[in-house]
């Protein structure tokens, strides 16, 4: 599933598992989930992984200990798989920031590399938009003091390649600042 909780038809699902030959095999499909009783499955103990895989997605993988037992075992769980295309940013101070001047660093925490087009008229950078933030880098710049008495608040605009798309998004992250 994805994170609006709808099934990724097409992700690849892997298990593996122990035969009661003792030999470590797997079970996999293409159709986003596996809903099958596999035969031939130890009685003993055994580590059970899963994995779960699509393009522009997370892999998840996951082991689960298997108790011994003549019973049917049931794995019984909703996967998410997490887009490759998700913004974020964080700030080195945390919003909103109060009306003293600051020098504060936006970090790019999503997935996806981004481009810094703008921002608020009271916070300069060394260097003018648009800026180049690859994931896990940033840019710092320095906020005015606020004397004006009334908090602000302003738009750090930005946008990313959406891989699964190929269009360019906008992403804009709002600021204020205390008066």
């Amino acid at each position: 599933m994805n994170e609006n909780d709808t099934l990724i038809e097409d992700a690849e699902v892997a298990v593996l598992y122990t035969t009661d030959a003792g030999e470590e095999t797997y079970y996999s499909t293409k159709q986003g989930r596996v809903q099958a009783t596999v035969p031939g499955v130890t009685t003993d103990a055994f580590p059970l992984g899963i994995v779960a895989a699509r393009d522009g997605y997370d892999v998840y993988e996951n082991i689960v200990q298997v108790p011994a037992g003549s019973e049917d075992y049931t794995y019984d769980k909703n996967v998410v798989l997490h887009s490759l295309n998700q913004p974020g940013v964080s700030f080195t101070t945390a919003l909103p920031w109060t009306s003293a001047a600051h020098l504060v660093a936006i970090k790019n925490t999503g997935s996806v590399d981004l481009v810094l087009l703008s921002m608020p008229e009271w916070c300069q950078g060394t260097a003018e938009p648009p800026l180049n933030m690859p994931i896990g880098h940033g840019q710092a710049f320095a906020v005015k003091k606020n004397e004006t008495g009334a908090a602000r608040t302003g738009t750090m605009a930005m946008e990313y390649h959406n891989t699964e798309t190929g269009e360019t998004v906008a992403y804009n992250v709002e600021v204020t600042q205390e008066g």
